[in-house]
């Protein structure tokens, strides 16, 4: 899913798009990405090759400048010992 007003819309990424390459390497998944984006500076650009599926199904180059990391925030439950559910 491609967030609202996020980089990767801004870049022309729709749902639905298959990520085929970035900066000329495969994407086997996203933790691919994720990597490949640590060793990236906000301003930096990328080239992602996509699939873009409609009628008729065609590879397409965006290329994206990369924004400032925000780290997503993320909750874990613990459950106690002894304790059910």
């Amino acid at each position: 899913k491609v967030m609202h007003n996020s980089i990767a819309q801004k870049s022309g990424l729709k749902s639905g798009d298959l990520l085929l390459s970035f900066d000329g390497e495969p994407v086997k998944d996203i933790s691919h990405i994720k990597l490949a984006l640590l060793f990236k500076k906000e301003g930096d650009t990328a080239r992602i090759k996509i699939k873009r599926i409609k009628r008729f199904a065609r590879d397409k180059v965006l290329e994206l400048t990369v924004g400032p990391f925000k780290p997503m925030k993320m909750s874990f439950h613990h459950a106690r010992k002894g304790s059910r559910k």
